[in-house]
């Protein structure tokens, strides 16, 4: 992470003429003068030149302070243990639940090991989300059942 900002002024800063603050300095300086602040500001600015640059080289990917926000931020409040209980309950797993989280029991999370049904192991609402849009995209390239678009 902390050559990113190297990479990304090498890479753009010719084209657009800004500079980014090496990663370092805004997260062990910065950080704690302004209380968190400064790196949500530079993750936003980051997505946003790293977007500009796909762009302008016709790469077809969509990306942006957007996606930081949806799916860093956003996607990481997402509480997905809840939904997995629920889900461990339709899928048969019920007999289960007395064990859940112990030794030799169910996991609190997706775990291929337990079902068909899961899929992935995911804890963490910006990896769940991010997982199945990518499984959804893989299905879309394929031509398989079950495909949607992430675009509007």
């Amino acid at each position: 992470m902390s050559n990113i900002s190297t990479d990304i002024n090498t890479i753009a800063s010719r084209y657009d003429g800004k500079k980014t603050m090496h990663y370092c300095l805004v997260l062990f300086i910065f950080s704690c003068l302004t209380l968190g602040i400064v790196p949500l500001v530079w993750n936003h600015k980051i997505s946003d030149r790293i977007g500009a640059e796909l762009t302008r080289r016709g790469i077809d990917y969509q990306f942006g302070a957007g996606t930081f926000w949806g799916w860093g931020i956003l996607g990481s409040l997402i509480l997905v243990g809840p939904f997995i209980y629920t889900h461990k309950l339709l899928t048969g797993r019920r007999e289960g639940f007395a064990q859940l989280r112990r030794k030799n029991g169910i996991s609190g999370f997706p775990s291929p090991r337990e079902s068909d049904c899961d899929a992935f192991i995911a804890g963490h609402g910006s990896a769940a989300l991010s997982t199945a849009i990518g499984i959804a995209r893989a299905k879309k390239l394929k031509n398989e059942p079950g495909a949607w678009s992430t675009r509007a």
